[in-house]
């Protein structure tokens, strides 16, 4: 059963919030009836793909990506084709260039082609979906401005299609939010171990245990709306890697405080403290987004917001009925062991995978 659950964790991926977002931006002139594009590709992917690292050195470095640079461009011309008016074009054509931005590597494709309406454009992604339907497209039009998410769910858009509303694109980023807290195992895992002391309580129930359990939650919550905020708007955006391990840490820390029988030490001040940084950990899809206008930008971030905190009760929910039948049963100071000690297991995988990149 052990062996299982490891098997189980493992298989998760370790960056939940990182490499499943790649990006169009589009730039139409009218005045020269030309459109510009740049694309931008997370590379990590690609090794999932295909064997780029030659030296197996577990890195995978400029020199190598642009060995394999037409076996990438090949891959993006299938995976991310761009219509007008039912022609497909050469995306790939391109000027290829590989830059770091947030301690990550991305392929970025710049180009441009004669464009007379964009009621002529339509945009089909199909990037990496092979390998993880969590993958999105982000497609952002300068001019008109324009934001659309494509995802495994809706793999296409054409420009005649009307633009988005105030309440559409709230609607988009809430659903976005939901998404991306259903698909975040670090932060769920989290979770999971703030709640999973109640199934060793002698009477879960009582008022005071439940009140403090709010306060727990409470805190969580509006610490990482706060640096939801603040990343979201860019007055602080802290390394990605920082962030990412910091998460992994504060897991591995709230585990071990489980094994050690320490959980009544985890009160609200430290769960506001570690909901600071998985606040950080949250704010990616909507800086990426680059929503311009202050009222379209303040819909999207309180929808994403929003959306973040109903898929957070949905698993709250879940997780207490799962932990209300385990303790009706003898078994359940064994479970609460095994999974903080797994948890613990994970977490320190996921430290040692962000911090060494391996």
């Amino acid at each position: 059963m052990l062996r299982c659950f490891l098997l189980l964790f493992l298989s998760i991926q370790a960056f939940s919030h990182q490499s499943k977002e790649n990006y169009l931006h589009l730039d139409y002139n009218s005045s020269s009836l030309y459109l510009n594009f740049t694309a931008q590709i997370e590379t990590k992917n690609f090794q999932e793909l295909f064997q780029l690292d030659d030296n197996h050195n577990e890195i995978i470095s400029y020199k190598e990506l642009t060995h394999h640079k037409d076996l990438l461009k090949n891959y993006i011309q299938k995976s991310l084709r761009v219509y007008l008016d039912t022609k497909l074009q050469t995306l790939s054509s391109g000027e290829i260039s590989f830059q770091r931005l947030q301690d990550q590597t991305y392929m970025y494709i710049t180009g441009g082609f004669p464009l007379d309406s964009l009621n002529k454009l339509c945009i089909q992604h199909h990037l990496f979906l092979e390998i993880d339907t969590q993958q999105k497209l982000f497609i952002r039009l300068k001019k008109p401005p324009l934001e659309m998410i494509l995802s495994d769910s809706k793999r296409e858009y054409c420009l005649q299609d009307s633009a988005l509303t105030s309440w559409q694109r709230f609607i988009l980023f809430l659903q976005e939010g939901i998404e991306h807290i259903l698909s975040g195992y670090d932060h769920l895992l989290f979770l999971l171990m703030l709640i999973l002391p109640l199934i060793v309580l002698k009477h879960p129930s009582k008022y005071h245990e439940f009140i403090s359990f709010l306060k727990v939650i409470t805190a969580f919550t509006l610490a990482h709306s706060i640096t939801l905020f603040f990343s979201a708007t860019r007055i602080y955006q802290p390394s990605v890697i920082l962030i990412e391990s910091s998460i992994a840490l504060s897991i591995m820390i709230v585990s071990l405080l489980n094994l050690l029988k320490y959980f009544k030490q985890v009160d609200y001040k430290i769960s506001f403290a570690f909901g600071l940084l998985h606040g950080f950990g949250f704010a990616n899809v909507l800086h990426m987004g680059k929503v311009t206008d202050k009222i379209d930008f303040a819909l999207a971030l309180f929808g994403f917001n929003l959306g973040v905190e109903i898929g957070q009760l949905i698993m709250i929910l879940i997780m207490f009925l799962i932990l209300w039948l385990v303790m009706r049963t003898s078994s359940y100071p064994r479970v609460f062991q095994l999974l903080s000690l797994l948890s613990f297991c994970l977490a320190g995988y996921w430290f040692l995978q962000r911090v060494f990149l391996i």
